[in-house]
């Protein structure tokens, strides 16, 4: 199968979400094309990834639909890794592959950045814009097509951030006018917002669930069944994700679901969403002077909030038990009955200006 898009970073969350989507296409038949994973810093996964000839396993968990699930996929959407450190030259290649058509990153808060000192000469540039600098200059000079970028980072206007900096490089390195037009001209980046907690490695279970596999999978990755992809534009035609059931909202503009994300999705702690806590209630308060409370009778509970899918002024509640979120349960805390929970939580409410829904 042709390789179609290159993916900067390897680690657990573009693997249980952007790589788990493409993997869904092409299960489906929707799409036709793998991911190359490119190593964005010195050490990380690139010889494991190889070693396991791109493949790893992902554990979905959560209620749906009322049902408690856990889904298990061997993810096949990759085909290799390319660590630019050690092979620079592979790299570069990549930069003369036609079919390649979409750049995916998360390279985590810092890693669209500027840092004036990197040069066009390193093998790699420091940076990640640098290194895609170079990675696209390379393209410029074949005389081929530029690239739709997703940037996955979790900073304000990803896209346009990671495209100043690109832009920033092509005039520090003296790289001429024509590349500079084509940077703006060929090449889309688009800003994203990306919601879904992965879980990543679950060290406490992996042997038992290798047991299961078949096999040691140094790559396992867990992570929850609830997802939402908000990206600007609209390439459904080329990158079929809502036709294969992903929960993509393609859009002129991410900022209002950028607000409602900020606005609403509140952890309550950070203890509270990674391991077990005792304490019997919490509320959270919001900016229009709503409160939610939440009550558990035996303290084990992990919970947060996001803004409701479906109404515009909404907020949802996210209760999980257990150290790797094995239990979800939503629930619109406007007037709407909550599902009810098993497991280990026994009693909660909502409170809305005084009002209780049980």
């Amino acid at each position: 199968m042709k390789e179609t898009v290159i993916q900067f970073g390897e680690g657990n969350f573009l693997r249980g979400f952007a790589d788990c989507f493409l993997h869904e296409m092409l299960e489906k038949g929707l799409y036709d094309g793998k991911a190359v994973i490119v190593q964005p810093i010195e050490t990380g996964l690139c010889d494991t990834l190889n070693a396991q000839n791109g493949k790893y396993n992902l554990y979905l968990r959560g209620i749906e639909n009322g049902q408690e699930i856990c889904k298990h996929s061997e993810i096949t959407s990759v085909s290799r890794a390319v660590n630019p450190y050690s092979d620079f030259e592979a790299y570069l290649a990549l930069a003369h592959n036609p079919d390649f058509r979409f750049i995916l990153s998360n390279t985590t808060e810092a890693g669209i950045a500027y840092v004036p000192d990197n040069r066009f000469t390193d093998r790699p540039a420091k940076s990640f814009p640098g290194k895609l600098t170079q990675l696209l200059y390379e393209r410029f000079q074949a005389g081929l097509n530029g690239f739709i970028i997703f940037a996955c980072e979790l900073i304000d206007d990803n896209g346009k951030e990671l495209q100043k900096c690109v832009l920033r490089y092509v005039q520090q390195w003296k790289l001429g006018e024509d590349f500079y037009e084509w940077i703006i001209r060929e090449n889309t980046f688009c800003n994203t917002l990306v919601d879904r907690i992965v879980t990543g490695y679950p060290k406490e279970e992996a042997q038992a669930l290798c047991k299961k596999i078949g096999y040691d999978d140094q790559l396992l990755d867990t992570a929850e069944i609830f997802h939402l992809w908000v990206i600007e534009g609209n390439f459904e035609k080329e990158f079929p994700l809502q036709k294969a059931g992903i929960n993509v909202l393609w859009t002129k503009d991410v900022s209002p679901y950028k607000k409602r994300k900020v606005r609403g999705r509140r952890k309550i702690s950070n203890d509270f969403l990674t391991r077990r806590n005792h304490i019997r209630s919490y509320t959270v308060s919001f900016t229009n002077g709503q409160s939610l409370t939440v009550f558990s009778s035996d303290g084990h509970i992990n919970a947060y909030v996001r803004p409701s899918e479906n109404e515009d002024n909404g907020f949802e509640l996210q209760i999980t038990t257990g150290c790797y979120y094995p239990d979800l349960q939503w629930g619109n805390y406007f007037g709407k009955p909550l599902l009810s929970m098993k497991h280990k939580i026994i009693r909660f409410s909502f409170c809305v200006n005084g009002g209780n829904i049980k």
